[in-house]
C-alpha cells in the first residue's frame, strides 16, 4: 500500500513520514478506536457506580442507620418508650450520635398524629446525645400495643430521620424520691424557706405543701418536675411565728399532681 503525496501526487511508502520528491510531512493516521473497547469502558464504568452505591449502603446498614443531613451525620442508637395511662404521658428515651450541632424542631410517633410536647435538650452537639421527648393527651387507643415505634425527628434544616424505640413496661404512677436531706431557714420577714433535691421518672407537679405538725401551707403556685434530679425550693408564710429547733429535722408533706403525696426531711439552719 502507498501514500500519495497531496502535493506532488508521488506514490511514497505507506509508513513514510515526509514526501520522498517534495519533502511534504505526513499527518500520521490516528489510530481506530476499538468499538468493543469502548463498551467494556461503558459497562466497567457502570459497574464501579454500582459497587460505590452498594458500598454505601452497606456502611449504612452496619452503622445502624446513618443519616447525613444538611453535612451533619446522625447515627440513631435506639431508645425506650415509656407509657403513663394514669396521666396519659408518653416519655421518649433516645440516644443520637452526630457529628455536628443541629436542632430538633418536633417529633412524632409514625402512623399516629402523635406528636411531642416537649424536646430536652432539642440541640444535637456533635458526639452522643441523650434526648428526653414528652408526648402528652395521647390515648391508649391511639397509641395501640405494639413492641416498638418508630420516633420521627424533625430537623431545623426540615429533614427528617426515624429512631426506632422499644416499648417498656408500663410505670404506672410517676415516682418521686427525695436525694439527701433538704435545708429550711427563715427569712428576715419571717418567711420560712425550704430547699431540697428530688429525683422523678416523668413529668409531674407539686401542687401543695406543708410543714408537718404545724399548720404552716406553703404558697400556692405549682412547681413543676422533670425526668431526672430537680432541684426545689419552697416558701412557707409564718404569720403564727412558729419557731424551730437548729439542727433538728422536720417533715414536709408534698401534694403532687397525680393524686399522691410525699414526704421530704429538711434540716432547719437558722436564720437565711
Amino acid at each position: 500500500m502507498t501514500k500519495i503525496c497531496p502535493r506532488c501526487g508521488y506514490p511514497n511508502p505507506d509508513d513514510a513520514l515526509f514526501c520522498q520528491r517534495c519533502g511534504y510531512q505526513f499527518t500520521p493516521y490516528p489510530p481506530k478506536k476499538s468499538s468493543s473497547k469502548i463498551i467494556v469502558g461503558a459497562v466497567g464504568g457502570i459497574i464501579a457506580v454500582v459497587v460505590a452505591v452498594l458500598a454505601v449502603f452497606l456502611v449504612m446498614y452496619h452503622s445502624g442507620g446513618v443519616a447525613i443531613t444538611g453535612g451533619v451525620a446522625i447515627t440513631p442508637q435506639g431508645g425506650t418508650l415509656c407509657y403513663n395511662p394514669f396521666n396519659n404521658e408518653l416519655i421518649a428515651n433516645i440516644t443520637l450520635n452526630s457529628t455536628g450541632k443541629i436542632t430538633i424542631t418536633s417529633a412524632s410517633i409514625r402512623g399516629t398524629s402523635i406528636s411531642s410536647t416537649n424536646i430536652t435538650p432539642n440541640t444535637l452537639l456533635p458526639g452522643e446525645n441523650s434526648v428526653v421527648i414528652t408526648f402528652n393527651s395521647v390515648t391508649q387507643q391511639e397509641l395501640g400495643n405494639m413492641q416498638s415505634y418508630n420516633i420521627i425527628l424533625t430537623l431545623s434544616n426540615g429533614e427528617q430521620i426515624s429512631v426506632v424505640a422499644n416499648m417498656e413496661e408500663y410505670y404506672g404512677l410517676p415516682t418521686v424520691n427525695q436525694v439527701g436531706t433538704g435545708t429550711m431557714c427563715t427569712l428576715p420577714n419571717g418567711t420560712v424557706k425550704a430547699v431540697f433535691t428530688l429525683h422523678s421518672n416523668a413529668n409531674v407537679q407539686i401542687v401543695s405543701g406543708a410543714i408537718v405538725g404545724t399548720e404552716l401551707q406553703a404558697y400556692s403556685s405549682e412547681i413543676p418536675l422533670t425526668p431526672g434530679i430537680n432541684t426545689v425550693t419552697i416558701y412557707f408564710p409564718n404569720t403564727s411565728g412558729n419557731t424551730f429547733q437548729p439542727g433538728s429535722v422536720y417533715q414536709l408533706s408534698l401534694g403532687l399532681s397525680d393524686g399522691t403525696t410525699i414526704q421530704v426531711a429538711v434540716k432547719y439552719v437558722g436564720q437565711c
